[in-house]
């Protein structure tokens, strides 16, 4: 007999297949970045090449190239990192009685939570996924460390989930409809 009263929220591989999919364009769409940004020092070096503010202004491109190239060198680790080193038996989420709990965060009791819904990325709309709201940040913060605390602050400041769930092998509808019987809807 099921356990109507538990939901594991299993991992989905596929979804971090399609986020590789998106590289090139992404990378893509940096090199025009990046190019333009070469325009324009070639542009300071034959017709300002005199004088500090020519010195100020490539130095502020060369800086602005190295976090371009640094961020592109995170977000390729990062996809590959999780598309080939994660474990994917373990489950994205649990959720219960007790509450949400997720390999990250641990139990976060449902007295503690506000909202569970669907969420879109501003930019690309097809790409949806569970977001988790909580009632009041300040209750978790002793159990997060820094880099949980400032995904929250990030959050708070955008208006974005406080966690999400992504990469799920269920549907959204799923694990929301489970979430109802012990958050109301909002």
């Amino acid at each position: 007999m099921e356990n109507t009263n538990k939901l594991i929220v299993p991992m989905h591989k596929e979804n971090v297949k399609q986020l590789i999919s998106f590289m090139p364009i992404i990378i893509g769409g940096i090199i025009i970045w990046i190019s333009l940004l070469n325009i324009i020092s070639y542009y300071i070096l034959n017709f300002i090449s005199d004088g500090i503010l020519s010195t100020i202004l490539l130095n502020l491109i060369f800086y602005i190239q190295i976090a371009i190239y640094s961020f592109v060198g995170l977000m390729v680790f990062l996809t590959t990192h999780n598309y080939f080193f994660v474990d994917y038996n373990i489950p994205a989420a649990i959720l219960d009685e007790n509450g949400i709990w997720t390999k990250r965060h641990s139990l976060i009791p449902w007295e503690n939570i506000d909202q569970v819904k669907a969420c879109q990325l501003p930019t690309v709309k097809h790409i949806e996924f569970v977001g988790i709201y909580f009632k009041d940040t300040r209750l978790r913060s002793k159990q997060f460390n820094w880099r949980q605390k400032a995904g929250i602050l990030w959050a708070n400041f955008f208006k974005f989930p406080h966690i999400t769930l992504a990469n799920i092998a269920l549907s959204n509808d799923e694990v929301i409809n489970f979430a109802k019987k012990f958050v109301p809807d909002k």
